[in-house]
């Protein structure tokens, strides 16, 4: 991808480069639900819960473009410069990596970072495409009664604390429980970003909007969801 930033306008978003993202994100997602139900499948069924988290993370971005999507998109392509040139000051530093600077690779990222910060100096100092959190990203969408669980609580299980990698003295939910929660959460987030994708594509969004309401009123078949973990 580096050698075609200047093809792809990084700097300057060609037309349609709102479809290019929510299409990358989209089957981004598809991947994180497939390994989702393969894991569901054959296990192990706590490892689900990175997969879970990362889908609900991707519907988030997807829809936090969707409401200025020009403008979002042209950050969320151009913040890539911003990644690349962290890597490339870290690969100079280290002589193990130091061959991906060869060919004025490190030179091209950093004339294209001295462009980009040129336009949008804001862009330097923030740790995330959008300048903002992930769950101030939630709260735009209206999501974030949701972050305590998809994300607070996911994270739990994600990262090796207590939680995540358990203990005989613990309580723990029983994996059939788990199986059945990790399913419902992958299927609203997944149902969501469905709808936000038809959206941005001039889809029809009304079959994944029937399925996103009969997700969040399924509590009666899949069990109600513990307590998050606040963060």
């Amino acid at each position: 991808m580096c050698r075609r930033l200047s093809s792809r306008g990084v700097i300057n978003p060609t037309q349609g480069i709102v479809a290019d993202i929510a299409e990358a994100i989209y089957q981004r997602a598809q991947d994180e639900v497939s390994a989702v139900n393969t894991l569901l499948r054959a296990g192990p069924i706590n490892v689900c819960w990175i997969h879970a988290r990362v889908l609900w993370e991707q519907m988030v971005n997807i829809a936090y473009i969707a409401r200025e999507p020009e403008e979002r998109a042209q950050r969320f392509l151009s913040y890539y410069i911003v990644l690349s040139k962290k890597w490339s000051d870290a690969c100079a530093l280290d002589l193990r990596f130091a061959a991906f600077n060869e060919d004025g690779y490190g030179d091209m990222i950093n004339a294209y970072h001295a462009e980009l910060i040129g336009r949008f100096p804001q862009m330097e100092k923030s740790r995330t495409w959008s300048g903002k959190s992930l769950r101030q990203m939630a709260k735009e969408i209206g999501a974030e009664a949701d972050y305590p669980i998809y994300y607070s609580y996911l994270s739990q299980h994600a990262h090796p604390s207590i939680a995540g990698v358990g203990h005989p003295e613990m309580n723990a939910p029983s994996d059939a429980y788990l199986a059945r929660m990790v399913e419902k959460l992958t299927a609203f987030s997944a149902a969501r970003l469905g709808r936000v994708y038809a959206e941005l594509l001039n889809f029809d969004p009304s079959p994944w909007e029937k399925l996103e309401k009969v997700i969040r009123q399924s509590d009666e078949f899949w069990g109600p969801t513990p307590p998050a973990y606040e963060s």
